[in-house]
């Protein structure tokens, strides 16, 4: 039987060699250009669900067992979108993403952080 210390030293080896996420620093897109290469058409993954941005700047998706719909454009140096997920409407939003190898998140205006999902 382990020790409580190697337990726990045990666990968090575990936990570490289990955790996910880029090991670069996240960088903005900048550009819309920038922002085609890099996510449109590719699905934007979240533990709930995923998010298409198409070509023809329209949002598709699944969460759960909701379906996801919207639009975007690339206005400002920001990406911005009207979505509906389910019965649920969001509010029109610009973010600015950013990317670490094959994730993404979203700043907000305020500076707070979407969750980060990975494209695939």
């Amino acid at each position: 039987m382990l020790k409580p210390v190697c337990r726990a030293a045990f666990g968090a080896i575990l936990l570490a060699a289990c955790a996910t996420g880029p090991e670069t620093p996240f960088a903005p897109i900048t550009s819309e250009a920038e922002f085609a290469e890099k996510v449109v058409g590719r699905s934007i993954e979240y533990p709930s669900g995923s998010l298409v941005a198409n070509p023809d700047s329209t949002l598709t998706g699944t969460f759960g067992s909701a379906s996801a719909k919207g639009r975007w454009e690339w206005r400002d140096g920001r990406f911005c979108r009207d979505l509906v997920i389910g019965s649920r409407d969001f509010p029109f939003e610009c973010l600015t993403p950013e990317t670490a190898e094959d994730y993404i998140r979203f700043v907000r205006a305020d500076g707070s952080l979407s969750e980060t999902a990975r494209l695939r």
